[in-house]
């Protein structure tokens, strides 16, 4: 017992030592995210914000692969323009009295801005109205200010800012676009781009959008659609008044010194067209940073001395090539083809800002694959077969150690007998030892069936608002939550009013349900407990003990 003690003791305050060194490290990362990621070429292109002291040192690793090649700056500091559009609601519904209060607001934030950064001004009801073009001057813009006028319309601002992301993509200019929108809502044009599709186009080009929400007695619904979008973008969103305090509003725009850019060159043997994660080490002045995120590479294929690349080979591999370059290629010269030593994959050779899905097409991958798998050295055949030994030990060790408690489960099972036939009413819970915060109900085996789409593409997002952390999935299987991680598809760990198994999400035709796992605390869908699967969409929080999950679905 003794020595059981003292290994104890010896584990704890290591694990404090540990929590000590790495305290800078957990409370930085809180503060940052990754706002947008994307290839260009050989380079991985990311925007950062939240850090705010000067960068020391970036350590980068694509893969658990170390890359050595990194560059980085303030945006402010960077070679590169910002542009800001300020796009307004001038329909009747926004209050005479928010104004000149907006057009206040408006004028702080153009004096505050960078050397590199310029603003563009807008209007918008069915259509965008450009007031000025993006330009650097005070007084040009101020002056556009001037010709701000509201009056009776229809706004149809899912469709603008849809329309105004993909011109944003088709530059083919470097360029850092962030948007400013100052409405009462998110309306749509019944006819036109619904607002489960800009989600999708925002997933996959997250620029900013700062959402200034006109705020009166029947629009919550409105402004909860529209702050949505901001927080689909990782920007900030505020409500306004004729008496909002300025000062509180515009520290909801984040100033461009609290982005900041990172290069990363990726090493041709890493660029195979897949899917690989990128984690980011930054050492700055007042802590430490750790950020992760996926990222689809480019295709790179080095074409060796006694190897004959066909193009219509190629061809064949690749699924989404244009027909206009099949023409191309197709009549393609033997001699022509002969003369690539390096051919790289790109579409257009253009940047791609979709983080999970690029334009990159992997081409004869089981091909390498196969010829890795030859390059294996001997040594790693011996680690493998010490791998599997230590393997079955811990297994007989599991078998051995399970069999020596089956009397401690069986007099367990006579204490819950000996409860029940005294009238107590045991928890039933996938793990007994889930804090308590109400007292549980009994709840009934809904038997519910769970169909799948295979390989379906609707994905969930869930942030958790406590902890400030992203959780997303695909709904091509049941996802499970809660405290166990080697039980569910969503392990929430550190909290112990989750229960070992809490509950589960799923798609069932176009609609995604939760159902609650007969959990201790049970599962909440906004302020209402559930008992049977419920429909969950886009802006609901899920409550699971003290934990609350916003959610966003998209495809």
């Amino acid at each position: 017992m003794k020595k059981r003690i003292y290994s104890v003791c010896i584990v704890a305050i290591l694990c404090v030592f540990s929590l000590i060194i790495n305290a800078s490290r957990v409370s930085a990362a809180d503060s940052a995210n990754i706002v947008e990621m994307y290839v260009e070429d050989d380079n991985i292109i990311l925007y950062v914000k939240g850090i705010d002291s000067e960068i020391q040192s970036v350590e980068g690793y694509i893969a658990s692969e170390s890359v050595e090649n990194i560059t980085y700056s303030k945006l402010s500091q960077a070679n590169m323009p910002i542009r800001t559009l300020i796009l307004i609601d001038t329909s009747l519904s926004i209050k005479e009295a928010e104004h000149e209060h907006f057009i206040k607001l408006l004028v702080n934030l153009i004096d505050k801005k960078t050397a590199n950064e310029s603003f563009a001004i807008a209007s918008y009801g069915e259509k965008i109205d450009y007031k000025s073009d993006y330009n650097s001057d005070r007084w040009e813009l101020v002056k556009s200010l001037d010709n701000i006028e509201y009056k009776k319309q229809k706004t149809y601002l899912i469709e603008i800012l849809y329309n105004l992301i993909n011109e944003f993509e088709s530059s083919d200019e470097e360029c850092f676009y962030r948007i400013i929108v100052f409405s009462d809502g998110a309306d749509s044009n019944d006819t036109g781009v619904t607002i489960n599709e800009l989600y999708s186009l925002l997933q996959k080009s997250p620029y900013p959008i700062y959402a200034i929400g006109s705020e009166y007695n029947s629009n919550a619904d409105k402004l909860k659609e529209l702050f949505s979008i901001s927080r689909i973008t990782n920007a900030n969103y505020s409500s306004f008044t004729s008496e909002s305090n300025l000062d509180e509003v515009e520290k909801v725009i984040d100033p461009i010194d609290n982005y900041s850019r990172i290069e990363v060159t990726a090493p041709k043997e890493l660029q195979d067209g897949s899917i690989k994660n990128i984690r980011l080490e930054i050492e700055t002045l007042d802590g430490a940073y750790t950020l992760s995120g996926d990222v689809r590479m480019n295709m790179h294929i080095n074409k060796s001395d006694d190897e004959s690349i066909h193009i219509e080979d190629l061809i064949k591999d690749t699924e989404d090539v244009e027909d206009a370059q099949d023409d191309a290629l197709g009549h393609a010269s033997d001699d022509e083809i002969e003369k690539s030593e390096d051919i790289t994959y790109a579409a257009d050779n253009k940047k791609s800002k979709n983080p999970m899905f690029g334009d990159s097409k992997p081409v004869g991958l089981m091909d390498k694959l196969i010829a890795k798998i030859k390059d294996i050295p001997s040594i790693m055949y011996v680690f493998v077969a010490l791998a599997t030994i230590v393997l079955i030990l811990i297994i007989i060790v599991l078998i051995s150690s399970r069999n020596k408690n089956k009397k401690n489960n069986n007099n367990n099972n006579n204490n819950n007998n000996i409860n029940h036939n005294m009238g107590v009413n045991p928890i039933m819970d996938s793990d007994n030892r889930t804090e308590m915060l109400v007292n549980p109900a009994e709840q009934k085996n809904t038997g519910t069936q769970y169909l799948f789409a295979p390989e379906s593409k609707t994905r969930i997002k869930l942030k958790d608002l406590t902890n400030n952390q992203i959780f997303e999935k695909y709904l091509d299987s049941l996802i499970t939550i809660g405290r166990l991680k080697e039980k569910n598809v969503i392990a929430i760990t550190k909290e112990s009013s989750v229960s070992g198994q809490h509950c589960k999400i799923y798609l069932q035709g176009s609609d995604v349900y939760i159902e609650d796992n007969n959990s201790s605390n049970h599962t909440y869908v906004g302020d209402t407990r559930i008992d049977k699967p419920t429909i969950i969409r886009t802006g609901d929080i899920i409550t699971l003990g003290r934990i609350k999950l916003e959610v966003t679905i998209y495809n």
